[in-house]
């Protein structure tokens, strides 16, 4: 699965090496981990998510997140469910792992 998004050429190459973008410039992934790995490397400083923020004294404006900043805070989350345990147990639904697999 790819997803296309142009990038700086002077990474491009950087970015291949590493094996984020495969030869045909598209970001490479084959699992979601992957995916969210790839693209927070890829777009760090790209905005990617924005709240609207409405103030009374001014116009209201959008503060944003960049893809940085979301893998930061994913990175966070993985690390503290890997914390508590290697695996969830759901009753009905088996075992999840976590963590890089």
């Amino acid at each position: 699965m790819s997803i296309q998004y142009a990038a700086a050429s002077s990474a491009e190459l950087s970015l291949q090496e590493k094996g984020v973008f495969g030869e045909d410039n598209l970001l490479t992934f084959n699992t979601l981990h992957e995916l969210q790995d790839h693209a927070t490397t890829a777009f760090d400083k790209n905005p990617l998510f924005g709240t609207y923020v409405e103030k009374e004294e001014t116009k209201g404006h959008f503060e944003w997140m960049t893809y940085g900043e979301f893998g930061d805070k994913v990175n966070l989350c993985r690390s503290v469910l890997k914390d508590l345990g290697k695996s969830l147990v759901f009753p009905t639904q088996g075992t999840i792992q976590l963590g890089n697999q």
